[in-house]
């Protein structure tokens, strides 16, 4: 008799004990079987890794999927409370089929996509949390408690004026679990590669401890330009931190940034290092890690930077910083104008009122953030 009900159980292949079922002494029946749904981005996959803690205080010995998209596959997959990472965009092993064909005991989908609300509507569970596409094929909240972040996304003066709540806290209402208080940490573990990527490259610049490394990650994606800071800014506050602290500059970001980077390490010389575009998302975290101070805008890297305990000093303009929870690691520089925030993914203002929110933000009070920064670090950590 095969026990299928296993935490071990694989079904195709040997499980991990290597024993067949009828007398193995390592049978681990799951308690609850949960699919969580979140599909992207990749910045908002990352800081819903949270909940994960939340379901393992709850629910020690349950079976966790997660269902998500190709491209947070390596941001997921050394994540040990998930039991299952499968990608709802590969067709070739049928990963749709398989999540409508399982039962779970419950279903938790915080995502708005179409893909996402179509998965948690079909798929089938006792019990439901966040949303899903109902009938008329719109979004719905499917719980009571997942009704306020619902109404998030439909009022600009709720989610822009009156919410103080964090993202994390409303992922956690809307799965009717605990707040805690700290928050849970990020659930991304780093390996050895990827730190060996990050030691390697600061040993070929033979950067040491003598001197503090700031990292200025320039952009802000392809979806949201409007959170990014203006270059010049970027080249000035480099110029003032490599003045004013001796610090080393690097200069970050992705494949869309290479162009801004390139122009910037030109510009600045020797002050500052631009080590490419092409690690990988764990790489990439692993470099971040070894930053005494981030300087970023509302993004994937200010994620990661948190994921790796890395201090920030976080950009906000167009989006809603009462959502980002830094876990009291570094400080937030917002700017308000009276267009802001807007969550727009171009800047339509025109003239001397283009991009007024990222503008307000000054180079002079940035630095003064990173010593503050810096010396709060400092202070902690002796």
């Amino acid at each position: 008799m095969y026990k299928y009900d296993c935490l071990h159980f694989k079904g195709y292949k040997p499980c991990a004990p290597k024993k067949l079922c009828d007398g193995c002494d390592q049978y681990s029946p799951w308690e609850r079987k949960i699919l969580i749904i979140k599909l992207g981005a990749l910045g908002d996959v990352l800081r819903t890794t949270p909940v994960l803690h939340a379901f393992r205080r709850k629910y020690p010995r349950a079976h966790i999927t997660w269902a998500t998209k190709s491209n947070a596959r390596d941001m997921l997959c050394t994540t040990p409370h998930i039991n299952r990472l499968v990608a709802v965009d590969d067709p070739d092993n049928g990963t749709m089929l398989r999540l409508l064909v399982e039962r779970f005991d419950e279903v938790h989908c915080y995502d708005k996509e179409d893909a996402a609300i179509a998965l948690a509507q079909l798929a089938r569970a006792d019990h439901k949390y966040g949303f899903v596409m109902n009938d008329q094929g719109q979004m719905a909240p499917v719980n009571k408690a997942s009704q306020y972040s619902f109404d998030l996304g439909l009022s600009d003066e709720l989610k822009f004026r009156k919410n103080k709540k964090s993202y994390q806290e409303l992922t956690y209402e809307s799965s009717e679990l605990t707040v805690p208080k700290p928050m849970d940490p990020y659930e991304m573990p780093l390996l050895p590669a990827d730190r060996a990527v990050a030691d390697k490259l600061l040993r070929s610049l033979g950067w040491g401890g003598d001197r503090p490394i700031i990292g200025l990650n320039t952009g802000s994606g392809r979806v949201f330009r409007t959170k990014q800071w203006m270059e010049e800014s970027f080249e000035d506050l480099a110029r003032r931190l490599a003045r004013d602290i001796n610090a080393r500059v690097l200069l970050l970001g992705g494949k869309d940034e290479e162009d801004r980077n390139h122009r910037l390490a030109e510009k600045l010389g020797f002050l500052a290092h631009y080590p490419g575009a092409n690690f990988g998302i764990r790489q990439f975290a692993a470099v971040l890690e070894r930053c005494a101070v981030v300087v970023t805008g509302d993004t994937l890297a200010m994620h990661l930077a948190l994921t790796v305990d890395a201090p920030v000093t976080a950009l906000f303009g167009s989006t809603c910083d009462q959502e980002v929870d830094i876990y009291g690691r570094g400080e937030k520089i917002v700017a308000r104008p009276s267009c802001a925030p807007c969550y727009k993914n171009e800047c339509d203002l025109p003239g001397d009122r283009w991009m007024a929110c990222m503008k307000e933000i000054q180079s002079e009070g940035v630095s003064q953030s990173v010593k503050r920064v810096l010396a709060q670090e400092r202070a902690r950590t002796k």
